[in-house]
């Protein structure tokens, strides 16, 4: 007797593969390589095996760590499988040719149980590799590791995508450089490295994702010897001694949809520094935006949610949601005789930071500083939101940097909504101008400018020449102190006949949209803060043969609230798409909220439950149909009724908001 395997069109002619009954199981489903396929099955495998067949895998990883593979070779871990000790493989891929690590079979992550190795994983001097869909635990310094090495002037092309990485315990770390997922320059020169969809957490070392470019001092701007090219994105870092995820050293780097908290976890006193959740230092042209920071601690002197530190060139920090860090939400700084040149933080939301006297008394929530000879030029802080409510009379904004150059450094069209009447520690050198400020507390408002002390509003804006636009004023916010884990829809945003509303100043360069995603500006002037007021919007028509094609699936459109999500699983928005449909699922499930993602690209079942699993979908159905349509695009439906359509990756402000004005 036979079973049907597979299928393939060959010719113009269908033939249909047949093997015995016997056989336990097809072709696993694989990345199309060019080079050999090796197979690894620590419960069932065995070393004697050639390992380039499902049907005949390797048994444990010393058959892994003892070969040298090929350009476009792949190494495939059974599912649901763990694997003792440290994997270490050798060679290197080439350009379109990378070598591939990846998972076989169906069911969760293999497991790569590291021990008491330095690192569950490691690279050393090697480029051109992918690694997705694993588990990577244990590991006393180090859960993944990829290292320069010494000789080796440049590495391409590091994929780290879709793992998980835990609970590396060592002993106390010396420095900054040992974590969970580390990409470490140590003589070399990384290009081209994208971390993506990785969950890192539980470790008392430093890190939870750093790349660490190395840098010399002084930089050459022009020429610098770092990391370059380097994104991190979707990924989540959590319960770590030190840094929830940074780059240093690099050169192009960005930060986004990424969520970090409870890190900074190290005991008192500090070990070798103090920690912030999602930063950069010595980048250049970097951007962090779309992230989530939240409950991050320090054990002394300094540590928040973002930081653009010293050494920095050309970062942009904007549509972060920072709250409830024990010090400063953003801060600003340079040191060490080096110099900070334009610094931007704009349309970020910051609430409930200072949450610890010692640190909310030096910092406040936004906070510039240099020391040993470091200075700034050039910081622009426009456009952002603070609910400023710390754990002491401390001011909201403290500036004790010094400024040098011709850059422009400027503190405008801010809401502070604070709650003690200690708003201002201005220092010198930053201007101030078309800020809005409330007191929500007791007290009367209060700003200090190194000697000169102001005690109210009226008598700040008449004698210190600063914000001669600015208000003090009930900005009108709906839920001003909002600061729960996850983004609002609601929170933050300006009621009609606000007085921020068109009374802003616009900049050159202020980008497309504001925190919530709407196009700016709106009316005859940008607002104050990080919402950009507009009426209600409506939305598109559905096509009708959309509509068709969603009735021939197994869903019901017609009962209750409905969130379908059309993807394609081989897009990136559509991957990032997923990550705020989880939260959607998550925070309204008890409202009666399903939600539904649909692949178009033509995936098989098996597929895409692979992805699913990539994607860490959880309960959310992933549904396959055929059709031409643009991804990703996202439906709300009511009792069958269609309420929204969006177009393209939709941020979850707009989700939710659609969503919360639709539940009873």
């Amino acid at each position: 007797m036979f079973v049907l395997c597979a299928w393939r069109k060959f010719r113009f002619l269908w033939f249909f593969v047949l093997v015995p009954l016997l056989v336990p199981g097809c072709a696993p489903q694989i990345p199309t390589i060019t080079g050999t396929a090796y197979y690894v099955d620590c419960a069932k495998g065995n070393d004697s095996n050639p390992g380039t067949s499902h049907l005949r895998p390797w048994g444990t990883l010393a058959s892994v760590n003892g070969s040298k593979f090929q350009p476009g070779d792949g190494i495939f871990f059974k599912r649901g499988v763990t694997c003792q000790g440290a994997l270490n493989p050798q060679g290197s891929g080439a350009d379109g040719n990378p070598i591939i690590i990846g998972a076989y079979g169906s069911g969760v992550f293999p497991i790569i149980d590291g021990g008491k190795n330095p690192e569950a994983f490691k690279l050393s001097g090697q480029e051109y590799w992918e690694v997705s869909d694993i588990e990577f635990t244990g590991g006393t310094r180090f859960g993944v590791l990829v290292s320069g090495a010494e000789g080796v002037e440049t590495l391409r092309h590091i994929r780290l995508t879709n793992l998980k990485v835990h609970d590396v315990w060592g002993e106390p770390f010396k420095d900054k450089v040992p974590g969970l997922v580390v990409v470490l320059a140590n003589g070399s020169r990384f290009q081209d490295v994208v971390i993506n969809g990785v969950t890192a957490y539980n470790t008392n070392q430093w890190a939870g994702i750093e790349v660490n470019g190395g840098v010399d001092w002084p930089i050459d701007y022009d020429n610098p010897a770092l990391a370059e090219n380097v994104t991190v994105r979707n990924s989540t870092v959590y319960n770590v001694y030190g840094d929830g995820i940074v780059l240093w050293g690099v050169k192009n780097g960005l930060i986004e949809y990424s969520v970090a908290y409870d890190t900074g976890q190290q005991p008192a006193p500090k070990t070798v520094g103090t920690p912030s959740s999602i930063w950069t230092w010595s980048c250049i042209d970097c951007v962090v935006q779309y992230n989530e920071s939240y409950n991050a601690a320090s054990p002394e002197i300094d540590g928040g949610c973002y930081d653009i530190d010293w050494g920095t060139r050309n970062n942009t920090y904007q549509y972060n949601y920072g709250h409830d860090c024990d010090g400063y939400c953003i801060s600003v700084f340079g040191a060490e005789g080096v110099t900070t040149e334009n610094a931007i933080a704009r349309y970020n939301v910051c609430s409930n930071n200072g949450q610890r006297k010692d640190l909310a008394s030096r910092q406040g929530d936004i906070f510039l500083s240099t020391w040993n000879y470091g200075l700034l030029d050039g910081v622009l802080i426009y456009n952002n939101t603070f609910n400023w409510s710390p754990a002491g009379k401390y001011p909201a904004l403290v500036n004790k940097a010094e400024f040098a150059g011709e850059r422009p450094n400027l503190f405008a069209n801010n809401i502070i909504v604070s709650k003690v009447p200690w708003l201002i520690d201005g220092g010198a050198k930053l201007a101030f101008d078309h800020n809005l400020y409330w007191l929500t507390g007791e007290g009367t408002p209060f700003f200090s400018f190194k000697e000169n002390y102001y005690s109210g509003f009226d008598e700040y804006q008449r004698l210190s020449g600063y914000d001669a636009h600015g208000l003090f004023a009930d900005p009108k916010l709906n839920q001003p102190e909002y600061h729960e884990i996850g983004r609002s829809a609601s929170a933050f945003t300006l009621q009609a006949g606000s007085p921020a509303i068109d009374a802003g100043l616009s900049l050159e360069e202020m980008g497309a949209m504001d925190f919530f995603g709407n196009a700016i500006p709106y009316g005859s002037a940008v607002d104050i803060g990080a919402y950009e007021w507009s009426p209600a919007k409506n939305s598109a028509n559905l096509p009708v043969r959309l509509i068709a094609s969603l009735k021939e699936l197994p869903i019901s459109l017609e009962s209750g609230l409905l969130l379908v999500s059309l993807v394609d699983l081989q897009d990136q928005a559509s991957r990032s798409q997923s990550v705020f449909l989880r939260s959607m699922a998550r925070q309204y499930a008890e409202s009666g909220l399903r939600v539904i993602l649909v692949d178009v690209s033509g995936l098989s079942a098996g597929q895409r439950a692979e992805v699913a699993t990539r994607w860490h979908l959880g309960e959310i159905p992933l549904l396959g149909t055929n059709g031409s349509f643009p991804t990703p695009t996202t439906l709300l439906f009511n009792a069958g009724h269609l309420l929204s359509r969006w177009d393209g990756l939709v941020l979850p402000f707009e989700l939710a908001g659609q969503i919360q004005t639709t539940i009873p």
